[in-house]
């Protein structure tokens, strides 16, 4: 009995362990994903800004799951495919949700 007893506290360790690690790996992942999804964001919102052929002010940069979005409105198909065309350019490997609407 107390054979077993040792044997199951040795797995629970283990398993407490294990989780424990995987928590820690988990966090630190997130850590490091937060500030690469901010810098991306930022990336293409300044690439925006700084184009004369953009209203930047008038769309919105967002990022989930990994895909970057552009919202907003523009003045034309032109407009709309440069703002793409500068997004995928500041963020090299994303994929960009074009949801831009020509007023």
């Amino acid at each position: 009995m107390k054979l077993l007893r040792k044997a199951l506290h040795c797995q629970l360790l283990a398993l407490f362990i294990s989780t424990q690690s995987s928590c820690a790996l988990f966090e630190r992942e997130l850590k490091q994903t937060e500030p690469d999804v901010a810098n991306v964001t930022i990336s293409v919102k300044s690439a925006l800004i700084e184009s004369d052929a953009i209203d930047a002010a008038a769309i919105k940069v967002s990022m989930d799951e990994g895909k970057l979005f552009l919202n907003g409105f523009v003045g034309s198909k032109a407009e709309a495919a440069e703002a793409v065309r500068l997004a995928t350019e500041a963020a090299v490997g994303t994929v960009i949700e074009n949801k831009l609407v020509v007023k």
